[in-house]
């Protein structure tokens, strides 16, 4: 498991790809942002808890048809804790909307 410190406030471009051996992490209130493969690879991350009531920004491009392509987290994440009253906030969120069925309260 991994726990981002307190004060980080980016989680750069491919910063944690690949990597195989996470599979739990806590991201701080103080991080606004999570670059484009930041945990994309980490095949056996299933639990992110995530303690800012904003949902960070996360990298994503847009195509010429206006879909979203999301390459944040490894699409088997199985839960995605966020504050209680925030749920619906990260559920709503451009490339959070991906995992909204994994959203649950911390």
């Amino acid at each position: 498991s991994l726990t981002i410190l307190i004060g980080v406030t980016k989680i750069g471009e491919s910063a944690f790809s690949d990597c195989k051996s996470l599979t739990s992490i806590t991201i701080p209130e103080s991080v606004t942002e999570i670059g484009w493969n930041a945990f994309w690879g980490c095949n056996n991350l299933s639990k992110i808890s995530c303690k800012n009531t904003t949902p960070p920004k996360l990298a994503y491009e847009e195509d010429t048809d206006g879909y979203i392509w999301v390459y944040v987290f490894p699409h088997n994440v199985i839960d995605i804790h966020v504050p209680t009253t925030s749920i619906s906030t990260y559920q709503a969120a451009i490339g959070w909307d991906y995992y909204a069925d994994f959203i649950v309260s911390l």
